[in-house]
Formats: structure tokens, C-alpha cells, sequence
């Protein structure tokens, strides 16, 4: 009934990530967004650093961006290693 100790790299904030989007489609990405990460409350929690993205979050936020055109210059804020407990 042990769980192996793996550290995962997580990551925080949205600003660099909505740095470039158009006015035209930023509506909509944060609206999708919000809701994938569970609403205004959640977001503002991992916008802050108060939550961190596990890996498979930020892989579906990057193919979001992606599946809207916007390659370039996918970083979050900032990043922090943790035990995934």
C-alpha cells in the first residue's frame, strides 16, 4: 500500500500563454479554458500558483492553443517540480 516516489513537473500562470492572442478568439479560448479547469474560482487558483497543472493538463491547454492556431510561445508563468502524491 505504497505509492513510489515520482516527481513530476508542474506548472502555474496564464499570462505568457494569452500574451499573443488575437482579440478575435480570446473570448472563446477563455471560455473553453475556464471550464476545462472548472471555473472562475479554479482558474484563478492556477492562474496564481495556489494549484499547479499535472503534466496532462498542460498537454491539453498546449493542443488547445494549438487547435487554434497559436504555436509559438506556449509557456506558462512558472513551473515547480513536486512528489505527485
Amino acid at each position: 500500500y505504497f505509492r513510489e516516489n515520482r516527481i513530476i513537473h508542474c506548472k502555474w500562470g496564464f499570462h505568457t500563454l494569452f500574451k499573443n492572442v488575437k482579440q478575435s478568439d480570446y473570448t472563446e479560448l477563455h471560455y473553453v479554458f475556464k471550464k476545462y479547469l472548472g471555473g472562475d474560482s479554479a482558474y484563478y487558483r492556477y492562474n496564481h500558483g495556489e494549484r499547479l497543472l499535472k503534466p496532462e493538463q498542460q498537454d491539453w491547454i498546449n493542443n488547445l492553443f494549438k487547435q487554434y492556431g497559436y504555436t509559438d510561445n506556449l509557456e506558462f508563468d512558472g513551473d515547480k517540480d513536486v512528489y505527485d502524491w
